[in-house]
């Protein structure tokens, strides 16, 4: 930790002025980020989610994580499968496991898995998020993920119907976005809000 050496003024009432010293304490702040989150539902009962971390100007990070699945831990590399990125950042966890995520389990599987998520990056890297910016689909998925987000992260929940379309973007070769692109989306649809809660 870093101190600054100051001086303060002491009055005395007899003698004229004394410069005392004082160390004070900096602490470094958390990064205020905004995050998107996107899902699709995958083959054979997987899930496909997809995070993206936004500063304001630029993206920071993203992940992309199949959930269930035949027990294969290892991502798929994306190429010609909907809703899958063809990269993987190590901030994201072994995906899969090994059996599909059941109708009726999957809204509390989701939103413990996505909380849980957002909690260890933060803590990891010393961010904090104050927007998430949802799919339509996420909230159909997980329906008390958004209120989870605001009571357990403080993080205010905006959900989207669409994302951002973009005129100069070329489309995918399917005609639909992939999951990491639509996370990247809401991220930044999530910033035209900001003057909500704006930077600390």
């Amino acid at each position: 930790m870093k101190t600054i050496s100051a001086f303060l003024f002491r009055y005395q009432p007899r003698i004229s002025c004394r410069l005392l010293p004082v160390r004070l304490l900096i602490i470094p702040t958390s990064q205020t980020l905004y995050i998107g989150i996107a899902a699709t539902e995958g083959a054979s009962g997987t899930v496909d989610v997809g995070f993206a971390s936004h500063d304001g100007t630029y993206s920071i990070d993203f992940a992309v994580q199949t959930l269930g699945g035949n027990g294969a831990s290892a991502p798929a590399s994306g190429i010609g499968t909907p809703g899958l990125s063809g990269a993987q950042t190590p901030t994201g966890i072994a995906s899969g496991t090994h059996t599909p995520l059941p109708l009726e389990e999957r809204p509390a599987v989701l939103a413990d898995y996505f909380v849980d998520k957002i909690r260890n990056y933060q803590q990891e890297h010393r961010y904090k998020f104050v927007g998430a910016g949802l799919t339509r689909k996420v909230v159909q998925m997980s329906p008390q993920l958004p209120a989870r987000l605001w009571w357990e992260l403080d993080i205010v929940p905006l959900v989207f119907d669409k994302p951002l379309e973009d005129p100069l973007a070329q489309v995918s070769r399917h005609g639909i976005m992939f999951v990491d692109e639509e996370a990247d989306s809401m991220a930044r649809k999530c910033l035209m809000f900001a003057v909500v809660f704006p930077k600390a």
